[in-house]
């Protein structure tokens, strides 16, 4: 897919080039004419530039979907072990505080600290992923509401006898019932073309399943959402 991809991308750059070359000499040549004429074509080069642009956005939607089954297709190279699933949340929530701490408070309580059979990397791109959307919530519902809003998000880690629970809550957009069903499938997404690939809590269920867990999501519309990650513990 890489291979044909790159093709557009770079032959749509040069067409890019050689159309601004050409259009400054329409320009230099049309230098007098009559507004109108000078009208049409800036007219028509606007309408060139933008399909143009449209290939462009469409190639890197192509290159970051590529990057995703990449990603997905290489779940086994990494090594199981013993590790801190706090510690795994407090490296996901690093890599997010990055972007998002201006505008989101994010409050953790962490009622065990246990460890456990796992893949910390692939562990790590399960938060990564929750705690992304959970901000772009807040931020889709920032934009709808006209009161003052303060995003939250709460983490909490808890255990029973036989399982380690991340909880993970937010009181963003919150997402109905249809859109709740379809939240693991592949390539599946509620946000505008070119910001989500749809694979994210798709991977994410792939990678659960594979540490004998459970991922399941509650939300409700404008009032937030819920995700529940449960993790087998160590006998």
């Amino acid at each position: 897919v890489n291979n044909p991809t790159n093709y557009i991308f770079l032959s749509s750059k040069a067409l890019e080039r050689d159309l601004l070359s050409f259009q400054e000499e329409v320009t230099n040549l049309m230098l007098g004419s009559e507004e109108e004429t000078i009208k049409y074509f800036e007219d028509n080069f606007n309408k060139f530039q933008r399909s143009l642009s449209n290939i462009l956005e469409g190639g890197e939607r192509i290159r970051t979907i590529v990057q995703d089954l990449r990603s997905f297709s290489r779940l086994d190279e990494a090594e199981k072990k013993q590790a801190n699933v706090s510690e795994i949340l407090d490296s996901s929530l690093r890599i997010v505080k990055t972007q998002y701490n201006r505008d989101i408070k994010i409050n953790t309580k962490y009622l065990v600290n246990r460890a456990i059979e796992c893949y910390p990397a692939q562990l790590g791109q399960v938060f990564l992923n929750v705690l992304i959307n959970a901000c772009q919530a807040i931020l889709q519902k920032q934009k709808n509401t006209k009161d003052i809003y303060a995003g939250k998000i709460y983490i909490t880690l808890q255990a029973d006898s036989h399982e380690l629970k991340t909880i993970i809550e937010d009181n963003g957009c919150g997402m109905s019932d249809e859109v709740r069903t379809q939240i693991f499938e592949p390539f599946f997404t509620t946000k505008l073309v070119g910001q989500g690939t749809g694979l994210g809590m798709s991977i994410s269920y792939g990678i659960i399943q594979k540490h004998n867990g459970q991922i399941t999501v509650e939300s409700e519309v404008d009032k937030g959402t819920v995700v529940i990650i449960s993790l087998p513990l160590i006998n």
